[in-house]
């Protein structure tokens, strides 16, 4: 398995983002993660991990089949998750000057490296 931690750090050289937390997609458990600044990461991966369930859960309920992306907007940046292939997640934490499309192609490529 790569060094998991410097597999992330090219999340957190892109303008204006925060952190990235690799976790278990099943109970939010950290495995890696990479912060820039005051980021209460384990209340944060949990809490991300829950998300992904309910809207998981969701999209069945559609029929578009699970989540592979998801993206959400906020009044203070963004919040991205990639399904891992596998039970992970990966998690970026971007701020309001994020380039969230730059952002959105390297975590996508970052989470199928991982895998």
């Amino acid at each position: 398995m790569p060094d998991l931690q410097a597999t992330l750090e090219p999340l957190v050289r892109i303008r204006g983002v925060r952190g990235a937390i690799l976790l278990s997609g099943e109970d939010g458990v950290i495995v890696a993660e990479a912060l820039t600044d005051d980021v209460r990461s384990v209340g944060a991966a949990a809490l991300v991990a829950s998300l992904v369930d309910r809207v998981n859960a969701l999209s069945e309920v559609l029929g578009r089949g699970n989540v592979r992306c998801l993206q959400l907007h906020a009044e203070s940046g963004s919040i991205l998750v990639a399904r891992v292939p596998g039970e992970m997640l990966l998690a970026l934490l971007a701020g309001p000057q994020t380039p969230v499309g730059l952002a959105r192609l390297e975590l996508l490529k970052i989470a199928e490296r991982i895998a």
